[in-house]
């Protein structure tokens, strides 16, 4: 019988490789089946699948109180049963994604709102369909959930399980506590039980001393993200119980870490407890239990709080175990480093855990625990497992047919006469950044000196085509108008952009109209005696970002000479020859039936791009490109219908044809042309993934206040692990600079080494780069040379902004002396620029007179666009003293400070080494804490 109450529950099962193969449920959903006067709510829909616990009793419009799984949506169909045939044969397909729209806002009496999707995977080109837009939602209603988000139904830990407390001295805080900010565990209260002596069924006690045993938690790795802890716990292997010292179980739990600065590492800095007068047995096995909450972000990327009263050392948030044996087999305790690979629980019981086979036993993903066991002394020597060595880029990762190459290999030769006339296509843009909301295309042809040839060009923009791969389909004759051969095609892009929701230049194309006959030569004068024919053909042009230098003349290659590209964002355009008539004379639209345009050749159909027609050596990808092409082609399938709610203020509700909302783009596009628009910020162009990581380069600084050699550390902060000691530094260690320039200057040194490396760094809000200059000083006595640390000056730049990576070259002033821990603390939290110029009014820090040096940061797939000390970004340079710091004193070249008899080679590997050696000494001596 038909009831508005009358709904399906959905539900979705997924598994992963941290779910042993078996499916859970991720998500859930509710679907009416009739409306509010009881009629079959037929049609095709789609809605977001929300997240767990599945609440059935929620009406549709409580939906909405529930954040999304991930960008999870579901497309379905209900029909009439007496369409139930036809509807069977209809093709379903990714193709057809278009077609599903979002439900009514309302079926009954309270409305029911379905949120847009706001990232996914690409779609192919839908045909045209009409569909009602979805009402605007704040993206952190919507949650990325990851498949294995929680473990559900997991069988008990195995018996004789680690005490819930225990007594004696607590575990040693971790050095990385003030750096990761950890909750510490509360301690330990419970009394301890009596103690046993339990004899080995592999003999005697052996090797027992009085010496402590000490027991290390360094990291866990390739873990998901969250909150998590690791307990260890020794068993006596036979008896199945724990293993006690004189005065406590042999048990500790570390305090809890987030992956706070390394993607997919947990790192507990070698986290340790001592246990005092243990009873050593042959048959002791230790045994590594993993507790993880993981982290539920929106698709924002921003961590929503869960709400729960369990803590993470509860049964529920025990997700894998690892165990070796204590002893070794002639007796000893087994001492050192150790990577474990960790499993899924349930763990078996004690006595069954060490065997020669891990049959039955199902790895955790790969997933590894890594711990350090000493007996007596403890360990002098810290080499952790996390590697300041950041390896090499990843390989690169493609989506499918991103780009398609397509070379011109026979030149044009076919002469352009006075008379004859051609059409301009402005199809189609492709991978434009994420800024990217409604847009258009406006330009003109100029000759070389920047005259203007023909009509204007202005676009409209196809509304059922995709934001970031819109659809133009623009055509402009140009008949009976003397055509320079120098002429060249010059537009640009605009956008309102979705974050300033301003009228934005993403950039500008070039081409030339014409080349000299059987070349590929550009005309580069407009006087008689060259023939030159037409560049017909489909050509596929990189967006740069500023427009050319108007003191320049105007050629094809002046903005690829001179600006920065758009990564990945290019402009599809043609130039066809007009079709002639009867007469011999160039065709015009005008004076044709629409109906005959395209037999005549005046309508001629965009190709689609996958058939590779568009000319495209010019746009090959970097590899970096190639790896945002896959970022790029995740994005959401967004028509530019869909896109007005971004930026009308809710003003596409009143736009009822599209008539309307054509002329609504066209006015946003143009109110504002009597000023001066804003240029695209080329740091949003996609959002950073740690998988590429950031790179740096330190170029050169200028204006030092010394006069000696110079070198420089690059880390970041967090964790600023260089200023923390030895401990904490081993697991994030500077970079150091190790190609001097000595042909530049004293106080002007330059570097050489190009960019470091640092992938897999974790996101951070106030994530901050840290500079560090030091001058060395070399000195000869009695025969030797004695190189020592002298000056220091560092700076510092924050990394991210809104979750993209900031990718620019920077001119940064320099501070005197080391950064204390205080002052970067206080960068941990709060924005760096601001942070820095309070920091010098309060007379906490000072400026090392106007010195300053050059550094290119940027997103790991983005290196190849910025080139080293040009159009350097001097934000951080105080205002008013901005000339000051672009004055260069001049100064001694470095290669007459090289010791006599010297060669230069030789002299700059043993001055890279010395620093080195400085630099560990610091670290040994703890020194740098007091500097």
């Amino acid at each position: 019988r038909p009831s508005t109450d009358l709904a399906l529950v959905v539900e979705v099962q997924a598994a992963s490789e941290f779910d042993e193969g078996q499916l859970k449920t991720i998500g859930w959903t509710k679907i009416l089946l009739f409306d509010d006067q009881l009629r079959v709510v037929s049609g095709r829909w789609k809605i977001p699948i929300r997240i767990m616990p599945i609440r059935k009793e929620f009406e549709a419009r409580q939906l909405n109180s529930i954040p999304q799984c991930g960008l999870t949506e579901l497309s379905y169909r209900i029909v009439n049963y007496r369409d139930a045939d036809l509807q069977s044969a209809v093709k379903i397909g990714i193709n057809q994604s278009t077609h599903y729209r979002y439900p009514p806002q309302s079926y009954g009496a309270a409305p029911m709102f379905y949120p847009p999707p706001v990232s996914g995977p690409d779609h192919s080109e839908p045909e045209p369909q009409p569909e009602p837009a979805a009402p605007h939602v704040e993206h952190k209603n919507v949650v990325r959930l990851p498949m294995h988000d929680k473990y559900s139904n997991i069988p008990p830990p195995p018996s004789g399980g680690p005490p819930s407390t225990i007594t004696g001295s607590a575990p040693r805080p971790s050095p990385l506590k003030p750096v990761l900010k950890s909750n510490p565990v509360p301690p330990p209260s419970a009394p301890p039980p009596s103690v046993t002596p339990t004899s080995s069924v592999e003999g005697h006690n052996i090797n027992d001393s009085n010496d402590p045993i000490g027991f290390q938690v360094d990291r866990v790795k390739h873990a998901p993200d969250g909150e998590a802890n690791v307990r260890l716990t020794v068993y006596n292997k036979w008896a199945g119980d724990i293993a006690h010292s004189a005065t406590r179980p042999i048990s500790f739990t570390t305090h809890s870490v987030s992956q706070s600065f390394k993607q997919d590492y947990f790192v507990y800095g070698r986290e340790e407890d001592v246990f005092e007068d243990v009873h050593l047995q042959r048959d002791m096995v230790v045994m590594v239990r993993f507790y993880l909450r993981q982290r539920i972000v929106s698709a924002d990327e921003e961590s929503i709080q869960q709400t729960t009263s369990s803590t993470i050392l509860d049964d529920e948030y025990l997700v894998a175990w690892a165990a070796m044996p204590l002893m070794n087999t002639y007796g000893d305790v087994e001492t050192g480093s150790f990577k474990l690979p960790l499993y899924h629980v349930p763990a078996p019981d004690p006595g069954e855990i060490i065997s020669s086979s891990t049959k039955g036993w199902k790895r955790y993903g790969k997933a590894n625990v890594r711990i350090g066991i000493y007996h007596g002394t403890p360990p002098r020597e810290y080499t952790p497992s996390l590697q300041s060595d950041e390896g090499e880029p990843s390989r690169v990762e493609a989506s499918e047919k991103p780009w398609v190459k397509c070379d011109r290999e026979t030149p044009l030769s076919q002469p352009f006469q006075s008379g004859d006339g051609f059409d301009l296509y402005i199809d189609a843009a492709r991978f434009l950044p994420d800024p990217i909301t409604i847009s258009r295309v406006a330009g003109r042809v100029f000759d070389r000196k920047y005259n203007k040839i023909g009509k204007d060009i202005s676009t409209g923009i196809n509304l059922h085509s995709d934001i970031y791969n819109p659809v133009y389909e623009y055509r402009l004759e140009f008949r009976d108008i003397a055509i320079p051969p120098s002429a060249t095609l010059l537009v640009k892009l605009y956008t309102i952009d979705k974050m300033t929701k301003a009228l934005t230049v993403v950039g500008y194309c070039a081409l030339n109209i014409f080349v000299e006959s059987a070349s590929f030569k550009q005309p580069s004068a407009d006087a008689g005696g060259v023939q030159v024919s037409l560049n017909e053909g489909a050509h596929q042009l990189r967006i740069y970002h500023q427009s050319p230098d108007a003191l320049q003349p105007l050629y094809k290659d002046i903005l690829k000479e001179s600006h920065r590209y758009i990564p990945c964002a290019t402009l599809l355009v043609r130039v066809i020859r007009a079709p002639v008539g009867p007469n011999g004379k160039p065709l015009e639209a005008e004076r044709v039936p629409q109906a005959d345009w395209a037999r005549l050749g005046l309508a001629v159909a965009r190709p689609d791009y996958s058939q590779g027609v568009y000319t495209s050596t010019e746009c090959e990808p970097s590899p970096g490109e190639l790896n945002m092409f896959k970022s790029l082609s995740r994005r959401p399938y967004l028509s530019v219908r869909e896109s007005l709610s971004m930026i009308a203020d809710g003003k596409e509700k009143k736009l009822g044809t599209d008539a309307q909302i054509e002329n609504f783009i066209r006015t946003q596009l143009t109110r504002l042309m009597d000023t001066t628009p804003l240029d695209l910020d080329l740091t949003y162009i996609t959002s950073y993934k740690p998988k590429y990581g950031l790179k740096v380069s330190v170029d050169g600084a200028i204006n030092l206040p010394w006069s000696q050699f110079t070198h420089a550390m690059i880390c970041f902060n967090p964790p600023g692990a260089f200023y923390y000691g030895k401990k904490i530094a081993t697991y994030d260690k500077p970079k150091l600079t190790r190609k001097l320039d000595f042909d530049s200057e004293q106080k002007s040194p330059a570097w050489g080494d190009g960019y470091f490396s640092f992938q897999h760094r974790a996101y951070h809000p106030n994530l901050t780069l840290i500079i560090h200059l030091q001058e060395i000083s070399v000195t000869i006595a009695d025969d030797n040379y004695k190189y020592g640390l002298q000056e220091q000056a560092w700076t510092a730049v924050q990394v991210f902004r809104d979750r993209y990576a900031s990718t620019s070259v920077f001119q940064l002033p320099l501070y005197e002396g080391a950064p204390t821990q205080s002052v970067l603390q206080r960068l941990q939290v709060e924005p760096t620029n601001e942070t820095l110029r309070t920091m010098v009014e309060s007379n906490m820090i000072q400026y090392a007179g106007n010195s300053s040096v050059f550094v290119r940061l940027g997103d790991g797939r983005r290196q190849d666009e910025l080139e080293p000390l040009v159009d350097a970004n001097m934000e951080y340079l105080p205002a008013e003293k901005v000339q000051l710091y672009l004055k260069r004193i001049p100064s001694q070249p470095l290669h007459d400070l090289i010791p006599q008899g010297k060669d230069l080679t030789e002299f700059q590997e043993s001055l890279s080494n010395r620093f080195q050696m400085l630099v560990d000494r610091l670290l040994e001596t703890d020194d740098i804490l007091s500097a």
